[in-house]
């Protein structure tokens, strides 16, 4: 997943005096977290990574409380949306459709956030998308025609054993647009974490394509933490 970066940080006195493990841990969090700024804290995920110990990633937090907001295991990067040039959020714009919907599953954690979800999002959004001819949609959406899912719907439905033949929802279809193309190493990290056989008190993988697709990133993080564990068995 490509993301713009702010260069300038470096000379913003605030982000220069922070020790350099309280660098790394805002820009883990800036990689890691979604397309509307929100991370699912995951120490494990963090530490394994960034090979910081506890101490140092608990005093990161604290001092990075200017550009990070923490509520309920979850931290939001204020101005992640500007920093990405999404400030202003248009709903005809199915990559902005998802980032609306993303504000609004965290609108009672982050009440701020909601500030950035447009007037016009606000009066919500327009049905249908469009004929789904892309390389996200499945053909026949919106067309009347029977639905027909592409090669990467019915791989990604896979993971949570959805059948080809069950017809994506449109926010489904607006998140897997807005990831993109996954790397063939994320696919088979995450096939090979879905089908293994996990203990029912242990097992905290994603039960809802939407929600998998949101936090696409932190499950991968799971994935690879969970591979790595079982080769030091």
């Amino acid at each position: 997943m490509r993301r713009f970066t702010e260069t300038q940080k470096w000379d913003d006195q605030w982000f220069r005096e922070l020790p350099g493990s309280h660098k790394l841990v805002f820009l883990y969090i800036l990689d890691r977290c979604n397309n509307a700024g929100f991370w699912e804290v995951d120490l494990s995920a963090l530490a394994f990574h960034t090979k910081l110990e506890a101490k140092h990633s608990d005093g990161a937090f604290k001092a990075l409380e200017r550009g990070l907001q923490g509520a309920s295991g979850w931290v939001w990067v204020r101005n992640f949306l500007r920093h990405q040039k999404n400030d202003e959020l248009n709903p005809a714009n199915p990559a902005h459709r998802q980032i609306i919907s993303l504000l609004r599953e965290q609108s009672e954690r982050f009440p701020e956030s909601q500030i950035a979800i447009s007037k016009g999002a606000s009066k919500g959004l327009p049905s249908p998308i469009g004929k789904g001819k892309g390389k996200g949609k499945g053909k026949g959406k919106g067309n009347g025609k029977e639905w027909e899912p592409t090669p990467l719907q019915i791989r990604v439905g896979k993971l949570l054993g959805r059948r080809g033949s069950t017809k994506w929802s449109e926010k489904e279809i607006e998140a897997l647009e807005a990831l993109g193309d996954p790397a063939e190493e994320d696919m088979e990290l995450l096939h090979e974490f879905y089908d293994a056989i996990i203990e029912p008190d242990q097992d905290h993988r994603r039960t809802a394509l939407l929600t998998l697709l949101n936090n696409w990133n932190g499950e991968v993080d799971k994935a690879r933490a969970f591979r790595l564990s079982n080769r030091h068995r």
